[in-house]
C-alpha cells in the first residue's frame, strides 16, 4: 500500500479562516471524530476518531485508504460526498453511514463532509458522530412497536389503554372494538366510566387501586353499544407510554362463565343441602386420600367414634387414629382399583355400638374412552343398627323396595287408576302391617270419597264405605294434612281429640295417614288403620309416603288420560258432525248448482245471437263461479267420504298414476313451458290408487298454479326414496315457495296463500292430509320463499317392486 505523506506542521490542511479561533486546536480536542482524506487516503485523524475506530494512536491510521474504514455499502455515498465537496466547496448535510472499526465491528455514524486544502491539494474533512446507540434505540422502538402491535393491536384478546386520571380510553384494539360494538375513533372518544354499569365513583376508586398497585384484578359489568350488559373480568396494570402512566387492561367476557358458575353453585348448593340433610354419612376422597366432599353426618360420627374432626381437604388416613387407618386404606385402595363393594363397620357412638353399612364406589373421570381412570371414591354409610337388631326392619326395607318397584311397573304399564291403586294397597300391606286401608280422593267441591279399600268390606262396611261423603274441612285429621301437606300418626284414637269417629271406622284404635300430593297439590289421602292401640309409629311414615307418591302419579296420569280421551271423543264427535254437515251441504248445493249451470248453458245455446257483449261477460262470470263452486262441492264430498270410507290396501304402482296426472294437467304444463323430470325408479306402495292419484293431482296442480308469473323456467321434479317400511314420494317445484310461519297451517282446512296468483277452495291440501293419514302415512312440506317447495308424503312399501 502506498504511503501518503503524514500530516506535519509544514503540511497542514487549511480550514476556513476565522478570527481569534485556533482551528487546529479545536480539531485536535473535538469530542467528535474528525479525519481528513486526500485522494482516497487518510492524511489526518484526531484522537476522538482513533478512539471511535478502535486504534491506539491517530498516527497508526495515516496512509490507510479511507475505504478501509467505510463499510462497502457506503463507498458510493463516499464518492458522491467527495465530488460534491470538490465541486460546491460547501459542507454537506449530516448523513447516516456505517464505519468499520479495527476489530471489524460495524458502527453507525452520522457524517458531515466539508472541503479543505492539504499541501495545496483539495481534500475532504469528515466529521463523524457515533449514533450506534441512537440507531439501537430506534431499532428497539421499532421492535417495541411491532411487539405492541402483536400483543395489543393484533391480539384476539380484548385490550384497552386507559388514562387513570381522567378515565379516558386512550387506545383499544380491534378485538375490543368488535366486542363493545364501536368504531375505533368513536371508542377512544369515550371514558372508561361510559362503558361501565357501575357508578363513576366506584370506577374511579378501582382505577386508582390499580394505579397504586393495590390490585390488578377487577370485576365490572360493562355496557356494549347495543345496550346489553356483559360481566367482565379485567387484569390491569400501570404502564408508561409517551411519558404518561396508563393502565394496560385485558378484558375477558365472563358472562356465560358467571351464569354457568351460578348454575353450578346452585346445583352444588342443592346437592350439598341434599347430602348434608341426609342421615347417611356421605363423603368422597381423591387418589391421595384427601376428603373432597363430606356431610355433617360423617363429621358427627367420626368426632364421636374417633375423637377427631374431619373436614374437606384433610387426608383421612392422617386424621383418623393409626389403628384404624390401615383398614380404611385397604378399602379405599380396592375402590381406587375400580372395585365397587360394601362392608359393615361398627362405631362406638355415645357409649353405644352402632353398625354401619358402608358402600365404596369408584369415581371415574370424564372423557370419550370407555376405560376411564378412577379419580376418586364416593363413600356412603348408613346406620343399620336397628336393621340388624330387628330383622323385621330389614325385611320391611326389602319389601318396600319391591313394592315400589312393582307399583312403579304398574304405573308405567297401565292408565287404569283402579288397577294401580289396588296394587298400591296390596303393596302397602306387604310393607306396613295393618287391618284396613283406604284411598280417598278430594272432589272439586272439597268433599272426599273413598275410591279403594282393604279390610272394610270384610267387616261388613262395604256400603258404608261407598256411601261415605264428607267434607275435608269437617274432618280435623284430613284438614290438618291438607293444610300442612305432612303425614299424621294417631297412636290411640280413644285419646286423640283430632279423631272423628265415622260409622265404618268404629273398630279403629290406631291410625296413620299421608296426603297424596303432586307438585305441591294435595288431592287425596292414603290411610292405614289398625284395631290395636299404639300400633303405628313414625317409622311407618316413609314407606307410606313413598307409596302415596306413586298413587299420586297414578291418579294424575289417570286424570290426564281421562281428559285426553274425553277431548278425543269430543273431537271425533265434532269431526263426524262436520263431515255429516259437509256432506249434507254439498248434496244440497249440488242440485241447484246443476240447475244454474244448465240454464246458463241453455242461454248460451238458445239465445247466442241475441246476447250482447256485456251479457256474455256476465254469463262467463256465472260459469267461472259455478265451476269454482262445483270444485268446492266435490272437495267437500271427498272430505266427508274419506273419514268413514273403507278402502282396499293393494299394491299400487306409482308411475302409471303419475303419468295419468301429468296427462290431466298437460295443457297448463305446456302453457307454462314447465320442465318435468320423473325418477326412473318409482316404487310400488300399499294403498288405494284413486286416492294416491288425487294426492299427486293436488301437488302437481299447486306446482302449476304457483309457479310464479316471473318464473321463466318453471320445473317439476317427481321422485321417491325407499326405506325399510315406508316410501317417501316427493313433488318438487321452483315456484313462489311458502313462508316458514305459514307452513304449519298449510294442510289445515280452508288455508290458502298467494291468493293473487290463482283461485282455489283451500280444501285440496286438507284432503291430501286426510287421505295420507287414512292410508297410514305422513305428509309435509319443505319450502323457502322465492326458491320453491318440496311436497312429500309417505306410504307403506309393497313387497312387489316395480
Amino acid at each position: 500500500m502506498t504511503q501518503s505523506p503524514r500530516l506535519t506542521a509544514d503540511d497542514e490542511f487549511q480550514l476556513p479562516p476565522a478570527d481569534d479561533i485556533d482551528y487546529r486546536q479545536l480539531v485536535e480536542n473535538s469530542p467528535a471524530a474528525i479525519l481528513v482524506h486526500c485522494e482516497g487516503v487518510i492524511v489526518y485523524i484526531n484522537q476522538a476518531g482513533a478512539v471511535l475506530l478502535n486504534w491506539d494512536e491517530p498516527g497508526q491510521m495515516i496512509g490507510h485508504p479511507i475505504t478501509d474504514v467505510v463499510h462497502p455499502d457506503f463507498h458510493e455515498a463516499l464518492r458522491r460526498r467527495v465530488r460534491q465537496a470538490s465541486s460546491s466547496n460547501t459542507t454537506s448535510v449530516r448523513l447516516p453511514q456505517k464505519l468499520i472499526r479495527r476489530d471489524r465491528q460495524v458502527i453507525d455514524v452520522e457524517v458531515a463532509s466539508m472541503p479543505v486544502r492539504y499541501s495545496d491539494r483539495p481534500a475532504v474533512l469528515e466529521i463523524a458522530l457515533d449514533i450506534t446507540e441512537r440507531m439501537r434505540a430506534a431499532e428497539m422502538r421499532r421492535e417495541r412497536t411491532k411487539i405492541y402491535q402483536q400483543i395489543f393491536e393484533n391480539n384476539e384478546a380484548i385490550k384497552l389503554l386507559i388514562d387513570p386520571s381522567t378515565g379516558d380510553i386512550v387506545d383499544a384494539n380491534m378485538a375490543a372494538c368488535e366486542f363493545y360494538g364501536y368504531q375505533r375513533d368513536a371508542f377512544t372518544d369515550l371514558r372508561f366510566q361510559d362503558i361501565n354499569a357501575s357508578s363513576n365513583e366506584r370506577v374511579t376508586e378501582q382505577l386508582n387501586a390499580i394505579l397504586d398497585q393495590k390490585t390488578s384484578h377487577l370485576y365490572f359489568r360493562h355496557r356494549l353499544s347495543s345496550g346489553s350488559i356483559r360481566d367482565v373480568e379485567i387484569y390491569s396494570g400501570p404502564v408508561e407510554v409517551g411519558g404518561r402512566v396508563l393502565l394496560f387492561s385485558i378484558v375477558h367476557d365472563i358472562t356465560e362463565r358467571l351464569q354457568a358458575e351460578l348454575a353450578l353453585k346452585e346445583n352444588q348448593a342443592r346437592l350439598s343441602a341434599l347430602i348434608d340433610n341426609t342421615g347417611d354419612m356421605v363423603w368422597s376422597i381423591d387418589t391421595q386420600y384427601r376428603i373432597v366432599a363430606t356431610n355433617s353426618a360423617l363429621v358427627k360420627v367420626f368426632e364421636s367414634a374417633y375423637g377427631v374432626r374431619v373436614d374437606t381437604g384433610d387426608n383421612i388416613l392422617v386424621v383418623v387414629p393409626s389403628d384404624v387407618a390401615s383398614f380404611w386404606k385397604s378399602w379405599f385402595d380396592r375402590a381406587l382399583k375400580g372395585e365397587r363393594f360394601m362392608v359393615e363397620e361398627r362405631f362406638l357412638l355415645s357409649g353405644k355400638n352402632a353398625d354401619f353399612e358402608i358402600s365404596f364406589n369408584p369415581i371415574k373421570g370424564g372423557g370419550a374412552s370407555k376405560e376411564r381412570d378412577v379419580v376418586g371414591v364416593a363413600v356412603f354409610a348408613r346406620d343399620i343398627t336397628e336393621r340388624k337388631r330387628i330383622t323385621n326392619d330389614e325385611r320391611e326395607q326389602r319389601l318396600l323396595a319391591e313394592a315400589l318397584q312393582d307399583t312403579a311397573a304398574i304405573v308405567n304399564s297401565t292408565l287404569d287408576p283402579e288397577e294401580v291403586l289396588d296394587h298400591v294397597l296390596d303393596n302397602v300391606g306387604k310393607v306396613v302391617p295393618h287391618d284396613g286401608s283406604t284411598v280417598m280422593v278430594i272432589d272439586e267441591d272439597g268433599g272426599v270419597r273413598i275410591v279403594r279399600e282393604r279390610g272394610f268390606a270384610d267387616r261388613g262396611y262395604n256400603k258404608a264405605i261407598t256411601d261415605l261423603s264428607v267434607k275435608v274441612r269437617d274432618i280435623p285429621t284430613l284438614n290438618e294434612m291438607l293444610e300442612s301437606g305432612q303425614p299424621l300418626v294417631i297412636s290411640d284414637t280413644h285419646f286423640d281429640k283430632r279423631w272423628r269417629r265415622l260409622p265404618p271406622g268404629t273398630w279403629i284404635r290406631s291410625h296413620i295417614s299421608t296426603p297424596i300430593t303432586l307438585q305441591g297439590e294435595v288431592f287425596g289421602f292414603l290411610n292405614l288403620d289398625s284395631a290395636t292401640p299404639n300400633f303405628f309409629t313414625s317409622k311407618h311414615i316413609e314407606p307410606l309416603k313413598a307409596l302415596a307418591d306413586q298413587a299420586a302419579l297414578a291418579i294424575k296420569n289417570a286424570r290426564l288420560f281421562d281428559e285426553s280421551q274425553r277431548n278425543a271423543r269430543e273431537l271425533e264427535e265434532r269431526n263426524t258432525e262436520l263431515d255429516a254437515f259437509a256432506h249434507t251441504v254439498a248434496h244440497d248445493l249440488n242440485t241447484p248448482l246443476h240447475v244454474i249451470m244448465g240454464h246458463v248453458a241453455l242461454l248460451k245455446v238458445d239465445y247466442s245471437d241475441q246476447l250482447d257483449d256485456e251479457f256474455r261477460e256476465g254469463i262467463a262470470v256465472v260459469e267461472a263461479y259455478g265451476a269454482r263452486m262445483t270444485e268446492m262441492v266435490e272437495s267437500l264430498l271427498m272430505l266427508a267420504r274419506i273419514r268413514g270410507a273403507e278402502v282396499p290396501s293393494d299394491p299400487v304402482p306409482i308411475r302409471p298414476l303419475v303419468d295419468a296426472v301429468l296427462e290431466r294437467f298437460r295443457p297448463i304444463i305446456d302453457e307454462k313451458r314447465m320442465t318435468v323430470t320423473i325418477s326412473s325408479r318409482l316404487p310400488t306402495v300399499v294403498g288405494y290408487g284413486p286416492w294416491i292419484e288425487e294426492i299427486f293431482a293436488n301437488f302437481v296442480e299447486n306446482a302449476c298454479k304457483y309457479a310464479g308469473k316471473e318464473n321463466e323456467a318453471p320445473t317439476l321434479n317427481i321422485r321417491a326414496t325407499s326405506g325399510s317400511n315406508l316410501v317417501r314420494l316427493e313433488v318438487e317445484d321452483n315456484g313462489l315457495g311458502i313462508a316458514e310461519e305459514d307452513q304449519a297451517e298449510l294442510f289445515e282446512l280452508g288455508t290458502r296463500f298467494h291468493k293473487t296468483e290463482a283461485h282455489g277452495t283451500g280444501l285440496g291440501l286438507s284432503i291430501v292430509k286426510r287421505i295420507v293419514n287414512k292410508l297410514g302415512g305422513e305428509v309435509g312440506v319443505q319450502s323457502e320463499v322465492g326458491k320453491g317447495s318440496i311436497f312429500w308424503f309417505t306410504l307403506p312399501t309393497s313387497k312387489d317392486k316395480s
